[in-house]
């Protein structure tokens, strides 16, 4: 428990100890993991019995082609021309109000400890990876440990596996999208670093496009 609710329960002429189940739950930390993906990429697995919530911005409108072909969502400058799409702000919104609503329910019910939420767009390399980014950067998340991932921006196309090793993706090190064991909160100086380098180096991580395919993102 916190010393600004300590404080509180004296000054109100509360007793400072919690009864241990009220104990545990404020010394419990919760976890929250956000996975974007891409709906061509096959559905999110998530394991059974997990409390879960799944949204789609297949809908939102795509950043240009020019810009879609040497960023991802990683990048600043290809999440705020998402954002200024149309209804963009308003799904954000939308979706942090459920997000904020299902933790609440779930530290009052204290029935489980960890949420997944998963963000699915067409190709999960722009929008879902965008408002994944967005999303972490806007919930309540005071009591919570938020661990975000983009399952499909390890994906190439039909390349060998083998040269993904060889690619210089938007976030270093990124973690594995089915290890729910390893949800935790990054430094924020890391997280920020990691976030501002969208721009690729390589153009065959979004091989195959063309002016043609608006749908992808």
């Amino acid at each position: 428990m916190d010393q600004d609710t300590t404080g509180r329960l004296e000054a109100e002429g509360g007793s400072s100890q919690l009864s241990p189940a009220w104990s545990s739950r404020a010394l419990a930390r919760q976890k929250l993991q956000i996975i974007s993906y891409g709906h061509s990429n096959g559905p999110l697995q998530i394991p059974s019995g997990t409390e879960h919530l799944n949204f789609s911005v297949r809908d939102i409108e795509n950043p240009p082609v020019r810009l879609r072909r040497t960023h991802t969502g990683l990048s600043a400058r290809l999440r705020k021309e998402v954002m200024a799409g149309s209804y963009a702000k308003e799904r954000l919104a939308n979706i942090c109000t459920i997000v904020n609503d299902r933790m609440a329910k779930m530290i009052n019910e204290d029935n489980s400890n960890a949420l997944v939420v998963g963000i699915m767009c067409e190709e999960g390399k722009h929008r879902s990876v965008a408002f994944a980014e967005e999303l972490s950067r806007q919930i309540e998340s005071r009591d919570w440990d938020i661990d975000v991932q983009h399952r499909d921006l390890g994906i190439v196309g039909n390349e060998d596996p083998g040269e993904m090793k060889t690619l210089h993706l938007d976030r270093p090190n990124l973690p594995s999208a089915k290890n729910f064991n390893s949800i935790g909160r990054k430094g924020k100086k890391q997280r920020d670093q990691e976030r501002t380098q969208g721009r690729l180096s390589a153009q065959k991580f979004v091989g195959g496009y063309s002016e043609d395919h608006e749908d992808g993102g």
